[in-house]
C-alpha cells in the first residue's frame, strides 16, 4: 500500500517536473486527515473562492474520486492556471505575494518530504 502512494507521488512529480522546471514538489506537508488519504493541491494561487482555510487550491482529491490521479488530472489544471494566469512565471510571482500576505499558515510536518520520495524499500519502490 505504502508503495502504491510513492510511486505515485513520485510519478506524478517527475510529469509535473516536465511541464513546469521550477515547480517545488514537497510531499505529506500536512499531516493527511486519514490514512490513505491522497490530496493534490497548489498554495495562494486559483480561485480564491474555491480555496480552502489554509489558502490550498485543491487539483485531485483520492478521497473524492476513488483512485489515485492520472497525469492529466493534474498537468491540465496547472496549464489552465498558467493560462488565466498569464503564463507559469506570474503564477509564482502572485503565490509569492499572496503567501506573505497570509499570516497563520501552517510550517511543514517533521515528517513532510522533497520529491523524489524513496519508500520502505527504495530498490522495490522504484521500478
Amino acid at each position: 500500500m505504502e508503495e502504491d502512494f510513492v510511486n505515485n507521488f513520485n510519478s506524478l512529480g517527475e510529469l509535473v517536473f516536465q511541464v513546469f522546471p521550477k515547480v517545488t514538489v514537497i510531499g505529506n506537508y500536512e499531516a493527511p486527515k486519514m490514512l490513505g488519504d491522497f490530496e493534490v493541491y497548489i498554495r495562494s494561487v486559483g480561485f480564491e473562492g474555491k480555496r480552502d482555510h489554509m489558502d490550498r487550491y485543491f487539483l485531485f482529491k483520492k478521497s473524492t474520486r476513488g483512485r489515485f490521479p492520472e497525469k492529466e488530472d493534474i498537468t491540465d489544471h496547472l496549464i489552465c492556471l498558467s493560462m488565466i494566469y498569464g503564463d507559469s512565471k506570474k503564477i509564482g510571482i502572485d503565490q509569492k505575494l499572496t503567501k506573505s500576505a497570509i499570516f497563520g499558515l501552517p510550517p511543514a510536518a517533521s515528517f513532510s518530504h522533497a520529491h523524489p520520495c524513496d519508500g520502505p524499500d527504495s530498490d522495490k519502490v522504484r521500478k
